[in-house]
Formats: C-alpha cells, structure tokens, sequence
C-alpha cells in the first residue's frame, strides 16, 4: 500500500508553509521521503532512528500538514515493531489533523493502519469500525487497490470471529477488484483464503475448486512458498473427500517443496494433515507419529498458535480410538486451552465432541450429554456444516442419549452429509444408526435402513463400509432366522423404534411420548382414521413400567351397547339372563397394565360418567354385585372426532374430556408427514418379504407424495398389499404406477363432490338400508353396521334422519 516514489502530499507541502523557510521544508520533505522508503523496504528500525531523530530536532510544528505525515509514518513503524499503543496514539493524532481536510486517501489509509493496531490489540469491534471508514473512503476516491487491502482485513476479522458467510463475501468482492486491476498475487491469496474456509464449512467442492486456481497462480509466479501452503491444504482436502491417492500425491510434492526451501511452519502443516491421513486409514501408529512431530515443531513456532490446539484435538480422537481415555482427556484440556484463549469456535465445538465421546465411553451420562449438547450448538451458530454432522454422527453413538433422541441426530446427520455430498460420511452415519438399532433387538428395522448405509458406500467405492454391511447384514439375517435356525425370535410388543418416521413433527411428539410413558396420568391420542393412534398407545405402554402387564384394547364402536357394561365392567352370576357364571371385565383385565379405549368418542352418553368414576377411583362394582374392587391401572383413549365439538353438541361429557386429556398428542395425517411416504413404502415391502431399492428415484414417487391419503398410513399399506397381489412379476416402476393411477381414479371420482360429502352420502344410503333390514329397530342396525346405538342416533340426526 506505500508507493516507492514520494506522494504528491509529501512533494508540495512545502509551498503551503508560509511559516518555515524552504531548507527546513526541503529537510522535513526529504526525511518523511526516507521514512515512506524505508517502510516499503520493511526496514523498520533504521526508520524509527529517523523518527527518533526528527523529533530531536524539534522542527516538526504539531497541527501541520507535515506533522500529520510524520505521525501517520511513526504509527505505521510502531505497529511493524510491535509497540501497538504507542502506534494507535500516533494514528489518533495523524487522524485529528487530517479529519478535516482534502487529503482522502491519507485519511483511508490512517484508519486502515488503526484498524490494524485495533486486531493486533484484541479489539476486533473497533477494529471493524475503522477499517469500514476506510473503506467508504477509498470507495470515494475510487481507490481499487486500497479497497482490496481492506476487504482482505475484514475478511480475516471475520475468520476469527468464526463468521465464515461474511468472510467468504468480503473475499468475493476482493477478487473481483483484483481482476479489474489485474492483481495476481492478491488475487491466489484470497483464492487460498476462500478455499480454506470452504474446507471449514464442510464445502470441499468449492474448497478444491479455489485452490486449484491458488496454486496454479502461484506456481506460474514462481510463488513456492504460497504453491506449498496450496498444495498442502488441496492434500487435506482431497483427505476429507477420501481420495487418499491424491491427498498422497499432493503431500509429496508439498513435502519436496518443504525440504528445499527449509519452510519449518509448513512441515508442522503437513505433519497435521498426514497424521489425519494415517488415522483415516487405520494406520494409528504412524498417525500418532505425525501428530507428536506437529506439536513439537509448533511448541518452538507457535505454542499458542491455533495448529497446536487443533492437533492435540486430533490426537484425542486417536487416542479415544485406541480406548486411552485418561491420555485423551489430557488432550482435550491442552486443547482447549490454546482453543478458548485464541476464541477459535471450530476448534472449541470439536473439542467438546471429542469430550462427549470419551464420558460416553466412562458411562459419566450427564457429562457426555453437556459436550455433545455445547458441541452441537457451538457449530450451528457458526455454520461448521462438516464438524457438525460429525457432532450429530458421534451423539448417534453415544449410549448416553435415550433412543429416541439417538433416532433424531441420525436423522441430522442424514440431512447434513446429504447437503455436504459426503457419501462416505453418509453411509458411517446409516451404519451406526442400524448398529443402534441392533443395540435395541430391532433386527426387522435395521434390516430396512441398512440399505441406506449400502448405497452411498457403493457409490464412494467404500469397501470397508461395505464389508461392514456384509457382517451386519449376516447377524441380521440370523437373528430374523433367514439362515440357520428356523425358529427366529418374535416380539410380541410394539415399541417406539417400531414407528417408522423421519419427520420432525413425529420426532418431537416421540420424544414427548418417552418422557410422559412412566407417569399414570391418563393420554388422550387424537388423529385421523389410520393414522397409527393404537400402535402409538401400544408403544407407550411397551415402553413403560407397566410393559410386563396387561395391554387390553377396546374398540368403543364395536361393543353392543346392552352389552356394554358387562363387557368393561364384568358381571356377577345371575345379574341378568344369561349371567351364568361371574365375569372379569375388561378394566380388571387391564390390572397392573394399561386399557386402551379405542374410539372413545363413540362411548355412550350415559355410561360416560360411569367410566369416569371408575378412572377417577381406581374402583368398580361389577354389575349385579354388591363388593367393589380396588384396581391398578393406566388409561389410554383414542379418538378421531373432535371432542370439545362432541360436548358443545353434548354428546360428550366435558369432565370426563378434562379427565382423560391430562396429556395428549395428535398424530398428523399423512399428507402432512410426506417425507415418510417412501420410507413407509420400504418398510411394508420389506414386511411382505419384497427388497426395493432406490424406489424414492423414480418417477412416479412424486404423485405418492402429492396425492392427500385420506386413509394415512392404513390405505397406503392396504393399497401396497393390493397392487402386490396383482403384479406378477413385482416390479418397482410398475408398483408407483398403479399406486399413481388408483390415486388419480380417485380424485377423479370426486370431482364436484368432495370426500367428505361422497363419504356422507354412502353413510347415509348404509344406514337407511340397514333401518330397513330391521324394521326400524335402531339396536340391530347399530349392530349390524358396527357402530354403538347412541352413535348411530348421532349420525341419523346429522343426517336430518330421525324421522
């Protein structure tokens, strides 16, 4: 940014200086001449003998133009030499002297040279506030290499503070100045700089793709020290990307290029990024070679410098492979030592990481949590895609988490290495989630997401992944009894792992429903017909306490009203015409479980208040008995009616709603969960023994997903079963077609009417034909439809039938 020749400021000051006489303004002229040269020859200390001397002469008056040059060379020599607060006093005054004049372009570069003095000070704030003012300035002026040196400051704050978007928009700008005016080298620094971050973020395409332009231009200028800082970081690069040909290549040449010029920060780089190399392919001894010989040479370079920080963080990850935990935890506090004093946030997430698995491997839960729980945060806010999804790949992992959060970080780690294009990382991901599943005894589950760890180590030519799914799939098809014995294990229970799900909505009420499946409060689940209400209510209580107790599901609908209250209540012999023999009923039956009453909407109005007491109580009286029983049990109830609709047109009773909905949950229907619909599709093919792969890349999904299911997840399995039934051979493409062309019967059929009117006028053609089978009588045709008796006087009255 200094000119070789002396500024036309410097040159004709003289002539405004009436108060000096033309040897002394020739003197001064000629002093700050030599103070402009010796700064751009990097000759600071015979510059600040210079300075030294003009002020011993005293012939500098304070508040000229002169003056201001003078402070403004002595801050520029002070800052060079380290003396940062001497530096900034010299910049203030240079600035307060030049604050109201002409001369724009000394004034850019006195608040370039204060926001410089500002980083070296920690006070990145201010540092940022001057260095803008500087730039507006030369964007006045029109000043494109002043311009350049500013961006590429603000870009290195931005760094710091770990906010990689803004750093990467300020290099951006830089670049484009920098071909406007032709500035090659500037422009290979900011491709380095830009390539560097990427890497950061987890972006290695973009990475690979501003470091081959870094290195190629640094190369043709005979640049060999910035060509071997390119070469180094492209080998690491090609490292993450697992293209370890490559990454060898390049740390060869880097290496050539290190023993020639003797570039003694750059070996401690590449020892760094080989130790990586090593340790990604199982090589841990020579791995841990490189990483001792990095923190050696940076001990003498830098011991506070972020590569210190950074390998003793990777020598932790080595050492928590090996199962050295104390040394790893040693690591980890060197660290983050050097991590936290240097602010680098990165570094901090990953260390946290790091620590999460070694108290996972201690069984210290809660500590384990907390890391995982900082390290995630950390790198979010910062945008460390690629840190991050290994973050959520670790607390997929750890046995500290319950299942179902375990469930939701694979889902995270899916979504982020599918962004990144990182099959590798996605297939480790698939891996370990169906290894948790395993961890569960949930074989027929893992069996279905193993194909989602096979097909990106395919693509990744990955064969040690593969050979991990060969030996998964082996203890899989044994333990599902595919090979050897026949008699395989059967679980007769469903279980919150059984709920095939990727959709946040489902994930969070899970979640919900694996906090509240211990406590005895009454769960009212809502939701559409088919939507999975009774396998949710069974998986609460195979989940809980109570799992090793009874389960009893009644159906409200399908119990004959007479027979109602014997049915849940029980009866004693000879209460009424054919009691002949005392009868349990379905609450005791439930004792110590749990009773599910299914479609409790459709409860009769008058026993309602009946079933109330007895859940208030714990304590019934069996019909036509004179002793009550004390029970023990947990309510679940079902509906998919709108219940406080229910009470307002009193078919329902509002104490016994506020009773049961002590806690709730409402499933969502299908249409709303359309990220599921292919998984869904999977899992009942595999059920009926079919194996489908890639289904979701074919072109007739997408009328799957459009279509609204008004039957959920029930009409999808029952219209797989049917379209199976039909295709001989079974064939994929044909399988989306026919489930396509159903859909779209459908809705055709419903043009002018909607569903819900279609489906009302079928309901009420059934109910006038079965009043008609029975004469009337409202009892028989409730039975014979399969509904109670007050249902059908509600739907005979909604139907203006009453008549």
């Amino acid at each position: 940014m200094f000119s070789r020749k002396p500024t036309s400021q410097t040159y004709h000051l003289a002539r405004k200086m009436s108060d000096k006489s033309n040897n002394l303004v020739s003197e001064i002229d000629s002093k700050l001449q030599l103070l402009d040269g010796l700064l751009h020859e990097k000759r600071f200390k015979e510059a600040l003998a210079e300075i030294r001397d003009l002020e011993a002469t005293q012939k500098l008056d304070e508040g000229t133009l002169y003056f201001g040059h003078f402070c403004y060379y002595s801050a520029e020599v002070f800052r060079k030499l380290g003396d940062y607060q001497t530096a900034l006093t010299k910049a203030s005054k240079a600035f307060e002297i030049f604050k109201n004049t002409n001369e724009n372009k000394r004034i850019a570069q006195i608040k370039y040279t204060l926001g410089n003095i500002y980083i070296a000070l920690g006070d990145l704030k201010n540092a940022q506030e001057e260095l803008h003012e500087s730039l507006v300035t030369y964007k006045r002026i029109d000043d494109d290499r002043g311009r350049i040196s500013v961006l590429c400051m603000l870009a290195n704050i931005s760094f710091q503070q770990s906010n990689y978007q803004i750093a990467i928009e300020y290099l951006l700008d830089s670049i484009k100045l920098c071909d406007k005016i032709g500035e090659t080298q500037i422009k290979a620094r900011g491709l380095g700089n830009l390539g560097t971050i990427y890497l950061r973020i987890g972006n290695l395409r973009l990475a690979e793709q501003n470091l081959l332009l870094n290195t190629k231009i640094n190369e043709e200028s005979n640049d060999w020290l910035n060509y071997c800082k390119g070469l180094l970081v492209l080998g690491y690069v090609c490292s993450q990307q697992r293209d370890f040909k490559r990454a060898n290549k390049y740390f060869e040449q880097a290496l050539k290029l290190i023993f020639e010029n003797n570039y003694a920060r750059e070996f401690a780089i590449y020892n760094e990024y080989a130790g990586e190399l090593e340790f990604a392919q199982g090589n841990y001894d020579e791995a841990r070679n490189h990483y001792l010989n990095c923190i050696g040479a940076m001990e003498i370079i830098a011991p506070e410098g972020d590569m210190i920080s950074q390998t003793y963080r990777l020598l932790a990850e080595l050492q928590i492979a090996e199962k050295r935990y104390d040394e790893a935890l040693t690591s980890c506090e060197k660290a983050m030592k050097v991590a936290e004093s240097l602010g680098e946030k990165i570094e901090i997430g990953a260390i946290h990481r790091a620590l999460g698995q070694i108290y996972t491997a201690l069984k210290q839960n809660e500590k384990a949590k907390e890391n995982f729980g900082k390290s995630i945060s950390i790198l979010q806010e910062i945008g460390a895609k690629f840190e991050l999804g290994k973050a959520y790949l670790e607390a997929l992992r750890s046995s500290a988490f319950e299942y179902i959060d375990r469930m939701f970080y694979y889902g995270n780690a899916k979504d982020t290495f599918q962004e990144l294009e990182s099959d590798y990382w996605l297939g480790t991901s698939a891996l370990s989630f169906c290894e948790m599943l395993l961890e569960y005894g949930e074989y027929g589950k893992a069996d279905v997401y193993l194909k989602d760890a096979e097909k990106p180590f395919k693509r990744a030519k990955e064969n040690k992944g593969l050979e991990s799914v060969a030996e998964l799939r082996s203890k899989i098809d044994k333990a599902l009894g595919r090979v050897g014995s026949p008699d395989s294990p059967h679980r007769a229970v469903y279980l919150f792992s059984d709920i095939i799900t990727q959709d946040q909505k489902m994930f969070d009420l899970i979640k919900e429903a694996q906090r509240l499946k211990d406590m005895d409060m009454p769960i009212l689940i809502e939701g559409e017909t088919g939507t999975g209400k009774d396998l949710l209510a069974m998986a609460i209580h195979c989940e809980s306490k109570r799992k090793n107790k009874p389960f009893v599901p009644v159906s409200c609908p399908s119990i004959s009203e007479n027979l109602i209250e014997s049915e849940l209540f029980g009866h004693k012999k000879g209460a009424f015409t054919g009691a002949d023999k005392d009868k349990m009923g379905l609450f005791e039956a439930a004792n110590g479980g749990t009773i599910f009453l299914n479609e409790i909407g459709d409860f009769p109005l008058k026993l309602q208040a009946k079933i109330l007491d007895v859940i208030e109580n714990k304590r019934l009286t069996r019909v036509g008995d004179i002793q009550s029983r004390n029970l023990d049990f947990r309510v679940i109830a079902a509906t998919n009616r709108n219940l406080k609709e229910e009470m307002k047109k009193g078919y329902f009773r509002e104490d016994l709603y506020h009773r049961l909905n002590c806690a709730s949950f409402k499933l969502p229907p299908l249409r709303e969960r359309k990220k599921d619909i292919p998984l869904l599709i999977k899992h009942f093919l595999t059920e009926q023994g079919i194996v489908c792969e890639d289904l979701d890349k074919l072109s007739d999904m997408q009328d799957c997903l459009g279509y609204h299911w008004p039957g959920n997840v029930r009409q999808l399995e029952n219209e797989l079963k049917r379209v199976i039934s039909i295709l001989n051979p079974f064939d994929p493409q044909k399988l989306l077609e026919e489930l396509s062309r159903s859909n779209k019967t459908e809705d055709q059929s419903n043009c002018g009417d909607s569903l819900s009117d279609k489906k009302a006028g079928l309901e009420k053609t059934e109910i006038l034909e079965a009043l008609k089978k029975f004469n009337n009588d409202k009892e028989k045709a409730a039975k014979f439809l399969g509904i109670s008796k007050i249902t059908l006087y509600r739907k005979m009255k909604a139907q203006n039938l009453e008549k």
